[in-house]
């Protein structure tokens, strides 16, 4: 689909895409907006936003599926490149806007 972003990881297809109830679950949870979430990078946050992104498969806990995550990525990693796919198909940010940010 092209609302979300997809990884296969040792054959399984993990499909994310946050939405926005679980945008607003974890802006309460952290009294921050979903920006600075995202730019705390702390592994809890980063643990929380993966997991609340996840879509599918729906029987993985958050901290399996940073362990499965972490095996194929860094942490840099996963907040610079899988988090900000996930931002950018789940509409927080434009591919537009990430490219000119980067040039």
């Amino acid at each position: 689909m092209d609302n979300e972003y997809v990884l296969i990881i040792n054959d399984v297809e993990y499909h994310f895409r946050l939405k926005s109830q679980k945008i607003v679950n974890l802006e309460k949870t952290y009294g921050k907006n979903i920006f600075e979430i995202v730019q705390e990078m702390s592994f809890n946050s980063m643990t929380d936003f993966i997991g609340a992104s996840l879509i599918s498969p729906t029987n993985i806990n958050k901290y399996d599926l940073m362990d499965i995550l972490m095996e194929k990525y860094s942490l840099r990693e996963i907040s610079d490149t899988i988090m900000t796919q996930i931002a950018v198909k789940s509409g927080l940010i434009k591919q537009a806007d990430l490219d000119n940010a980067l040039d």
